[in-house]
C-alpha cells in the first residue's frame, strides 16, 4: 500500500490502523521508507507551522549507530513530539541517547548565545526545548542496557557524550549557516524583565 502524506490520508490511515488493531489484535508496523525524517515530516504536514532547520543524519560513531531526525516548530506545543529506539524497539520513556540529543542541542544554542548574543539572556531547559522540538532518535549498540525488563529506557551512560558531541557539532555549524533562522529560533527561548 502507498502512503500518500496527505492531511486526509494520515487521518483516514490512523483510523484504519486502529481498527485493526482492535478489531483484529494484530501488530502495527510502520515501514519509513526514509528513515526518521518521514516520521518529521508526517508531524510537519499536520499543520502546526514552518519547521526551522530540519535536519536528518545518520552516523557511526565508535561502536554506535545513530540515525537522527530533528527540526524545531515555530510554535510552542504542550505535547511533544520525540520518539527514540534502540535496536528497532520503541523506548517510550526515552533514556540516555534523548538526553544525549537534548544535551547536545543545548549547548550548540548556548555556545551560538554566547558567540553571537553576549548581551543577552537566554533559558534552554529540557523542557522549553522539548515544547519547540520535532525528533526521532534511533540508535544501535552491541549491549544495550534498559531500565526494566520492558526495555522501556535506555541506561547506558556512555552514548550521552558520543551522541551530544556529534549533535553539537552539527547543529551549531547550521545555526552559523543560517544566522536569520537562528535569531527566530533563540528568540522564544530569551527571558525578558
Amino acid at each position: 500500500m502507498n502512503i500518500y502524506y496527505t492531511k486526509v490520508e494520515s487521518i483516514s490511515i490512523f483510523v484504519l490502523d486502529l481498527l485493526n488493531f482492535y478489531l483484529y489484535k494484530k501488530n502495527i508496523i510502520y515501514n519509513f521508507e526514509n528513515g526518521l525524517l518521514d516520521q518529521i515530516e508526517i508531524e510537519q504536514y499536520k499543520g502546526w507551522g514552518k519547521f526551522l532547520f530540519q535536519t536528518y543524519e545518520e552516523k557511526k560513531i565508535n561502536d554506535l549507530s545513530l540515525e537522527i531526525a530533528f527540526a524545531f516548530r515555530e510554535y510552542q506545543m504542550d505535547e511533544p513530539f520525540l520518539k527514540s529506539y534502540v535496536n528497532y524497539i520503541y523506548t517510550i520513556e526515552g533514556g540516555t541517547h534523548v538526553k544525549g540529543l537534548l544535551k547536545g542541542l543545548k549547548r550548540a544554542l548556548t555556545t551560538y548565545c554566547q558567540q553571537y548574543k553576549p548581551d543577552e539572556v537566554f533559558e534552554f531547559s529540557d523542557d522549553s526545548l522539548r515544547k519547540h522540538l520535532v525528533a526521532s532518535i534511533h540508535v544501535q549498540i552491541k549491549q544495550p542496557l534498559f531500565h526494566a525488563p520492558t526495555k522501556n529506557r535506555l541506561v547506558n551512560p556512555e552514548v550521552i557524550s558520543l551522541i551530544s558531541d556529534f549533535v553539537s557539532k552539527l547543529f551549531l555549524h547550521k545555526l552559523e549557516v543560517d544566522t536569520k533562522e537562528a535569531d527566530g529560533l533563540i528568540s522564544r527561548f530569551k527571558v525578558w524583565g
